[in-house]
């Protein structure tokens, strides 16, 4: 019915609410595989930045649609540097597309999203900051709980069942990672997945294009 594939719904309203009760199955049914314990991380190096940029491709047009400005802020050249990540690239592809779908959700028209991407010598982090309404001292520690939903920021057109952040902790720390918060009501949110230096390895790609 979502993608229409055996004629159109009518209404556009139909396809809109379809896609709706299609995320939420899929979130309750990626929380239903954690909480069996069938979730295990299968990690193998991936470039952190192309997958990166391959989500906000994915999410362009949703952003697009709430004019809101979304790109990556990257403290390493990736024309000539390549961050691989020892993780699960699916898990770590969908804790991702969560965090961002997540901010689209709850920043205004007219506002902004970047990803950022940041290495030091103890760690890499992978962050989600918006320009949205926020989130209260007293919610910031409770979002990431299975089903909590801040009542005082979800509407009915958002929707969701509040597993978006719940699934990215989750598939963060499946990968010997941690999830990270911090917000301000009326300025915004950051979300970051943070990884610990030793699943990382950067990469000189200059020299070997130099050389070819």
């Amino acid at each position: 019915m979502k993608d229409e594939i055996l004629g159109k719904l009518g209404s556009p309203a139909y396809k809109e609410y379809a896609a709706d009760i299609h995320e939420m199955v899929n979130d309750i049914l990626d929380f239903s595989r954690i909480e069996a314990g069938v979730i295990e991380a299968s990690p193998a190096p991936f470039d952190i930045h192309k997958e990166t940029s391959r989500t906000i491709h994915l999410v362009q047009r949703m952003a697009w649609e709430k004019h809101l400005q979304i790109g990556i802020k990257c403290d390493w050249e990736p024309e000539t540097s390549t961050c691989l990540l020892n993780a699960d690239i699916r898990l770590i592809r969908q804790a991702l597309l969560n965090l961002v779908t997540n901010a689209i959700k709850f920043t205004t028209d007219g506002g902004w999203i970047e990803v950022g991407l940041k290495m030091d010598s103890d760690e890499l982090v992978l962050s989600v900051a918006d320009s949205g309404r926020g989130i209260s001292v007293e919610h910031v520690n409770k979002v990431t709980d299975a089903f909590f939903q801040v009542s005082e920021v979800m509407t009915r057109r958002e929707g969701g069942v509040g597993l978006g952040l719940a699934i990215a902790r989750s598939f963060a720390e499946a990968n010997k990672g941690r999830l990270e918060i911090s917000s301000e009501v009326g300025v915004g949110t950051i979300v970051s997945m943070v990884f610990p230096s030793q699943l990382v390895v950067m990469a000189d790609t200059s020299i070997r294009d130099s050389a070819a």
